[in-house]
């Protein structure tokens, strides 16, 4: 089929068992990627938190980052997931959704508030790191006592943004393979969520490879930061470049949409470049960081020669 979605009903053309390997497949790796978040948080936050106290802006806004992931993964794995490749429960759990409809007023806005925050994150982090490396010490301790707060800020309120028309719209179901997705009807035609959405990716991979650029042109030039601080540069240039490529994905995939050039591989890779947004970070950031895996998998000697407390 060309095209999988139906206002209708619950689609009868896809096989229960294929629909429900599918999933499966997903969970594979869903779910080691929401404990291993998880943990990280954990060490980071509480457990280990004063091995990450030389350097609490950077560790907080990841942190921030993580939660982010954290909650996408949640809705995926115990919701949005099982809503489209389950087609067992796609009658009965539609039927209660649109007799109850508050919990699609809730999550769907939630779904994209999420999104966006990572973005924003993602950006706060880059010139963390590009301020961190061009200004004196004295200099980002002055620019980031309130500068941090500016960021958590902008975080947590951003996403509003763009979730505001969802948020006085009206939601309905869409159904899409053998389950349904929520959607909405523009309230305010202007302003499209996915066109604006795209705007803010777009935004994001501006300054997260400017900050990136001139981060790795100072370290470059430089011979005076540790080896600590360089790991930890190195670690989030991987990360940026990892976004970079999975936002060049997304941009590209939407602007298919846009051109009306919509199909169900379209649909799923959608779905897949998400996945990469949220797992592939803590999967570098774990990879490269040894300290922190330790930590992490509760290995002897987790605190020793630390590589993640950065002067």
């Amino acid at each position: 089929m060309a095209n999988s979605t139906s206002f209708l009903g619950c689609s009868r053309f896809y096989a229960t068992f294929e629909e429900n390997l599918k999933l499966m497949g997903q969970l594979v790796y869903l779910i080691p990627s929401f404990i291993l978040i998880s943990k990280m948080i954990y060490v980071i936050q509480v457990k280990h938190r004063g091995d990450y106290h030389e350097q609490r802006r950077f560790w907080l806004l990841y942190t921030m980052d993580l939660a982010l992931s954290l909650l996408n993964l949640f809705f995926d794995i115990f919701y949005y997931r099982l809503t489209l490749f389950v087609p067992q429960i796609c009658e009965s759990f539609s039927f209660f959704l649109r007799a109850n409809p508050l919990l699609i007023d809730i999550t769907y806005p939630l779904w994209f508030y999420f999104h966006v925050g990572k973005m924003v994150a993602q950006m706060s982090i880059s010139f963390e790191r590009m301020t961190f490396n061009l200004l004196k010490p004295n200099d980002y301790r002055r620019i980031w006592k309130h500068g941090l707060t500016a960021c958590v800020i902008m975080i947590i309120f951003v996403p509003f943004s763009i979730i505001w028309n969802i948020l006085i719209s009206d939601k309905y179901i869409q159904f899409y393979f053998g389950g349904f997705q929520p959607n909405y009807s523009r309230r305010v035609n202007w302003f499209g969520t996915t066109a604006w959405q795209l705007t803010y990716m777009q935004i994001s991979m501006a300054v997260t490879l400017l900050s990136n650029i001139v981060t790795g042109a100072i370290l470059w030039k430089s011979q005076n930061q540790s080896r600590k601080s360089r790991l930890l540069c190195r670690i989030w240039f991987a990360i940026s470049t990892e976004y970079l490529l999975s936002a060049c994905a997304f941009c590209y995939l939407h602007m298919k949409t846009f051109a009306f050039d919509y199909s169900n591989l379209i649909f799923m890779l959608v779905i897949f470049v998400w996945d990469g947004f949220n797992i592939l970070s803590p999967v570098i950031m774990i990879s490269m960081n040894k300290s922190l895996r330790k930590q992490v998998f509760a290995m002897s000697g987790g605190s020793e020669d630390l590589e993640i407390s950065v002067a």
